[in-house]
């Protein structure tokens, strides 16, 4: 593999991690502010 090769691989490997962790912490934010909502959790099954 020539250099521009791992450096095209080692960014695309980077971004893609990057998305990863922030998927990771929008998920956590999220049921983090999910639980901490004072009101009575019911589903509705209709």
């Amino acid at each position: 593999m020539t250099s521009m090769g791992r450096l095209t691989r080692n960014m695309l490997l980077s971004f893609a991690q990057f998305e990863r962790e922030v998927t990771g912490e929008r998920i956590r934010d999220k049921i983090t502010a999910w639980a901490a909502m004072p009101v009575i959790r019911a589903y509705w099954l209709g």
